[in-house]
């Protein structure tokens, strides 16, 4: 689909209020082809309003209407690698944040038991006072 789009110029298409001028302000933004035409980047273009942007983006859906699979086309090889290379990096990614996990469990947990530590030595103090309290109203 995306070769299909970018085969596309906007320079050959006729858009009713897209003129050579303007289609020359969006290619200066690097909007070329059907690829190209999505609503954020033509709204960031001055002079192009909702309107415009509307007329675009369905000139694209129109051009994606006619887009036809064609299986017996092999898949660029190049693609296979970009694919290939951003799952490997987003598995990596993954692998390394679920092992920081972990790191940060255990050290919650280590704090966790040094506080329940703390907390026993508290409480023994706590009750020794308490008691202590409680003998000196006896006097």
């Amino acid at each position: 689909m995306q070769r299909y789009l970018e085969n596309h110029k906007l320079s050959r298409a006729t858009i009713e209020s897209i003129g050579d001028s303007r289609k020359m302000t969006l290619r200066s933004f690097g909007i070329e082809t059907a690829w190209d035409i999505k609503s954020t980047k033509i709204m960031a273009v001055p002079g192009f309003g909702p309107m415009l942007t509307s007329k675009l983006t369905e000139w694209r859906r129109k051009v994606e209407a006619t887009f036809k699979f064609n299986p017996n086309i092999p898949t660029d090889a190049g693609e296979i690698t970009k694919v290939r290379v951003e799952i490997a990096t987003r598995r990596r990614a993954m692998e390394t944040a679920l092992l920081q996990g972990a790191k940060e469990l255990e050290a919650i947990r280590a704090e966790a038991l040094a506080k329940r530590n703390n907390f026993k030595e508290y409480q023994t103090v706590y009750v020794a006072m308490r008691q202590a309290e409680r003998d000196a109203t006896l006097l």
